[in-house]
């Protein structure tokens, strides 16, 4: 999580005004108007604005202050995605978000708005993140979602077959309005695997852990093994032990250098309950080779 103070250069000691003060003046420094297509400049802007979110405000400030801010308001999360705005987005569509309006008194200070209109100043309006959270299969296979904006509006967002986790999908212009005829902000939405319990990963790679028979291992077979698309059936070599790895190319993971593979990996069970006919035949089996050994 950022430290605000060390954001807008203040002491945690500094009184409200000495906040303000150093709002304003980094906010008029780094302000996309003054600095047109300078990305290092207009994520400044957005870190000053989260910082003084949670400084600007007496209540807020005193959160942060206990450490509440991070837990109630996500802040960690404003920050890495760059806005004031985060959103956790469920299969149901439902989440919590955050949101924070600016003061448009400072910058029409700022800009030399007040007392003449709001119109002398642009600003972009905000960007709004969500968090999507999906199914390793709809990852694989793709799928449409729809969400819902504060400002009322329905965003379907189609998920592209093999995306990855982590991958950001932009939807330009349907984030908060701007100020002062300032463009709008976009909207981006942040794909999140969920966990699935068959599987384990192995970087881009699954292993899933399956029960063989003995008869099985010691003969061969096919078995049905999951995967993130389905079934499939899998043969067993004669002679496998525990622990034995069979690869199924480009079952695995989607990665930004191809897919990965599902590894199974073979775990030997007895039957349950014991089978008499079994414990005669292995009984008899160790009898014989004992025989031969002496």
């Amino acid at each position: 999580m950022m430290d605000p103070y060390k954001t807008l250069g203040v002491k945690s000691t500094a009184s409200s005004e000495e906040i303000k003060n150093a709002y304003r003046a980094l906010a008029k420094k780094f302000h996309p108007d003054l600095n047109p297509g300078n990305k290092t400049a207009e994520h400044k802007f957005k870190d000053i604005n989260a910082a003084y979110e949670i400084l600007g405000t007496a209540e807020n400030r005193a959160k942060f202050d206990r450490g509440e801010w991070g837990e109630e308001a996500g802040a960690h999360t404003q920050r890495r995605h760059g806005g004031p705005f985060y959103r956790e987005t469920r299969a149901d569509g439902a989440g919590a978000h955050y949101s924070h309006g600016f003061d448009e008194d400072i910058f029409a200070d700022l800009f030399g708005a007040r007392g003449g209109g709001r119109g002398n100043f642009k600003m972009p309006g905000q960007d709004e993140t969500y968090r999507m959270d999906i199914p390793l299969a709809e990852a694989v296979r793709g799928g449409e979602r729809e969400i819902h904006l504060p400002s009322g509006k329905h965003l379907r967002v189609k998920i592209p077959p093999g995306v990855i986790s982590g991958q950001r999908l932009r939807f330009a212009g349907q984030g908060q309005p701007g100020l002062g005829g300032g463009p709008p902000g976009d909207v981006y939405v942040e794909i999140v695997l969920e966990s699935d319990s068959r599987f384990s990963a192995e970087g881009s790679n699954l292993v899933h852990d399956l029960a063989v028979p003995i008869d099985v291992a010691v003969l061969g077979g096919e078995v049905t093994v999951p995967t993130p698309e389905g079934q499939v059936r899998l043969k067993v070599p004669p002679h496998s032990n525990s622990g034995r790895r069979l690869r199924i190319p480009k079952k695995g993971m989607f990665a930004k250098g191809g897919r990965g593979d599902l590894f199974v990996e073979l775990k030997i069970v007895l039957p349950d309950p014991p089978d008499a006919e079994l414990e005669a035949l292995i009984r008899e089996w160790r009898e014989t080779k004992e025989r031969r050994a002496s």
